[in-house]
């Protein structure tokens, strides 16, 4: 049960295989982030103390208060950009990337901390200084420690002998992935079989077939030949599991069950316990302790920042609105939020009609109900300007699926497999879905599968960076898309 607890409590950590809907379940997780934690502190703080003596400012408990706001908003960051996971399985270039957007919005939380604290408001210069000289700092250290893990690798140190146990569709897929990448210090052994024909066993890896059986595998595992065991075998075939799990237990061999097929329906899988007892949970909210708190500050200063910056186009818009067609100005209506519940979602009337019952039509090419000025905010996507509030009133994201009406919802989720699992995060102003231009009219069943489909894609591999991606894209999107009338 330990494999199924470091498999699953590190499932969105996988790069390059969630595709194959491979779990790298022993080398996705954390192998140093203690160290690289506390390092991140030691700069963190070193940066704001360097920046204090350079403009020769005095050290007072304002500047202690500050810099261990810095170190806490860092490192609860970094949770949700997944910052502290093994480098051994991501590219430098992404490891500098999540750095950067980690400390960039750390950041942003120091000066709005800053900005509530008058001591800080003359010394604006010093928390610019502290913001790049942490910042490089940062992407130093972290460039030479990969430097030299991968030249130790490159040369044969660090690295790790992986034996697969099964020869199938999902064991070949695994050692593709690990023969692609080598930089990640991962050496294929072979593949360990009994249940091929013996004529088609060879010690020939290239051509993919089997080294032995498990009793060669039991021998090459105590003899220290192999590091890491990934069985690919069906979860049905438990009992033959166990049984090969129970005959290595005493080679002190660490050994991994990719799950395969079956966690193709999952939803953020999670492993937890019921007293004694280990229950999977197999749909799952990605938002829970830290990461809860991350997206709904993340949602705040976004929406805060959106509601400055949208107050006088809305003013705008709304005037325009009352001068262009008799009616409200803004059209409520029931939409699906989270788990299922019902939330009034806020928008600008674009329609001669504000329909809210049990049939809501969806606007069509040429729709006689959408007005001159309403046709140019659903085009833009300005008509949602007001879901904002409901952003910062918590019944929506920033980012997530976009609220469906509760008709759409009745309609959708017999045909649709998995339909209501979007439900299982707040419904969004923009989501993955749309940035993948299936936003606007749903006339076939298609492309409501499809809207789904990306849908899920981001509920589970859902990430801080990922949500600023989304939000960075939105802009040059929404002109782009040709079925929003």
């Amino acid at each position: 049960m330990d494999a199924w607890r470091n498999g699953f409590s590190s499932w969105n950590y996988a790069n390059g295989m969630e595709s194959t809907g491979i779990v790298p379940m022993s080398v996705t997780g954390s192998e140093n982030s203690l160290l690289e934690a506390f390092i991140d502190a030691l700069i963190v703080l070193s940066g704001v103390i360097i920046s204090c003596r350079w403009f020769l400012v005095g050290w007072d408990y304002t500047w202690s208060f500050i810099a261990v706001c810095g170190v806490g908003s860092y490192y609860a960051i970094a949770q949700s950009t997944h910052l502290y996971k093994s480098v051994r399985m991501t590219a430098l270039r992404k490891e500098l990337i999540h750095v950067v957007m980690t400390w960039c919005v750390a950041g942003l939380v120091i000066f709005v901390v800053a900005l509530m604290n008058e001591p800080f408001h003359d010394n604006a210069y010093v928390l610019m200084a502290w913001f790049f000289v942490t910042l490089s700092f940062l992407l130093m250290w972290r460039s030479v420690l990969y430097v030299v893990l991968w030249e130790a690798r490159r040369h044969g140190f660090n690295t790790r002998t992986v034996a697969i146990v099964g020869y199938n569709d999902l064991g070949v897929n695994l050692s593709r992935i690990i023969a692609d990448a080598q930089w990640k210090g991962l050496e294929f052994s072979g593949f360990y079989e009994d249940r091929i024909p013996a004529p088609r066993r060879t010690a020939d890896f290239s051509e993919g077939v089997i080294f032995g059986g498990i009793d060669l595998l039991h021998e090459h595992a105590c003899a220290g030949k192999i590091d890491l065991i990934y069985i690919t075998l069906p979860l049905r075939a438990e009992h033959r599991i166990r049984q090969i799990i129970e005959k290595l237990a005493d080679s002190a061999i660490s050994v991994y069950v990719v799950p395969g097929k079956f966690t193709y329906d999952m939803i953020h899988p999670q492993l937890t316990t019921m007293g004694e007892m280990p229950v999977i949970g197999v749909c799952e909210t990605p938002f829970h302790g830290i990461k809860r708190f991350v997206k709904r500050a993340e949602d705040l200063l976004i929406g805060s920042f959106l509601f400055a910056i949208a107050l006088i186009p809305m003013i705008i818009i709304g005037i325009a609105i009352k001068v262009n067609s008799p009616g409200p100005i803004l059209f409520k209506q029931r939409r699906g939020g989270v788990n299922g519940e019902v939330i009034t979602v806020w928008k600008f009337r674009t329609m001669t009609v504000c329909e809210d019952g049990r049939e809501v039509q969806q606007a069509t090419r040429n729709d006689e109900r959408v007005t001159s000025v309403g046709r140019f905010l659903r085009r833009t996507s300005l008509d949602e300007l007001p879901q904002i509030i409901n952003v910062l009133q918590g019944d929506m994201s920033v980012v997530g699926p976009r609220p469906h009406a509760l008709t759409h919802n009745t309609r959708y989720r017999p045909l649709i497999h998995r339909y209501m699992l979007r439900h299982k995060v707040k419904p969004g102003m923009t989501g993955w879905a749309q940035i993948n231009g299936w936003r606007g009219e749903t006339d076939l069943l298609t492309k409501m599968e499809k809207r789904i489909e990306f849908d899920l894609q981001y509920i589970n591999n859902w990430s801080l960076l990922f949500d600023l991606k989304i939000v960075v894209l939105t802009p040059f999107t929404l002109l782009r898309n040709k079925d929003v009338y």
